[in-house]
């Protein structure tokens, strides 16, 4: 244990001096964090895999997430697991709209899966992935629902016409004839 641990605290600065124009940024709380540019994830990963003194063999799964006012606009966090180190590694990377991220399938060949549903639900697009198809939405579907300026009601709904016995899409049409409530309770339930 106390040599995992020294390995842990040697791993940062050992990270940041090696890759001072990749790493931007770290952080070491219960784990450890990194923050690097997203054209050189692949650069950065490859390092970690095969590094001795890393061994980041595992790769568990990307969270993504939309910060709409900032400038990088996206966060995607990669979640590497070291079994032979027994640490746990955060790789954070910053990416705008229009930026295109590298892809780790030739490194972790599960992260195909994860980054298929960063791009179908965010639309941030990886260079190199092979098989970048929608996964949870339809291959119709238009925009990526969980942006933050993605419509709540959608652009089309999805209906099923009985008579034609296809699905067809169509505009949302939002129906007002609830919109007046009555606060107004019209029963009693204590009447005495």
């Amino acid at each position: 244990m106390e040599l995992r641990n020294e390995t842990k605290k040697k791993l940062i600065p050992y990270l940041f001096a090696l890759f001072a124009n990749i790493v931007f940024r770290t952080i070491r709380h219960h784990n450890l964090t990194l923050f690097c540019w997203s054209k050189q994830i692949t650069i950065l990963s490859f390092f970690l895999y095969y590094h001795i003194n890393s061994q980041y063999k595992c790769f568990v799964d990307l969270l993504s997430s939309d910060f709409l006012e900032k400038k990088y606009r996206f966060r995607s966090i990669y979640n590497l697991l070291s079994v032979c180190y027994n640490n746990r590694l955060f790789v954070n990377i910053l990416v705008d709209d229009t930026m295109v991220v590298d892809s780790i399938v030739y490194i972790y060949p599960n992260a195909m899966w994860y980054e298929r549903e960063s791009w179908d639900l965010y639309g941030i697009l990886y260079d190199n992935n092979f098989d970048l198809r929608r996964i949870l939405n339809d291959y119709g579907f238009k925009g990526f629902p969980l942006r933050k300026d993605f419509p709540l009601s959608g652009f089309l709904e999805v209906k099923y016409d009985y008579l034609e016995k296809s699905i067809s899409y169509e505009p949302v049409r939002l129906v007002q004839g609830f919109r007046n409530f009555n606060t107004n309770v019209p029963w009693n339930f204590y009447t005495h």
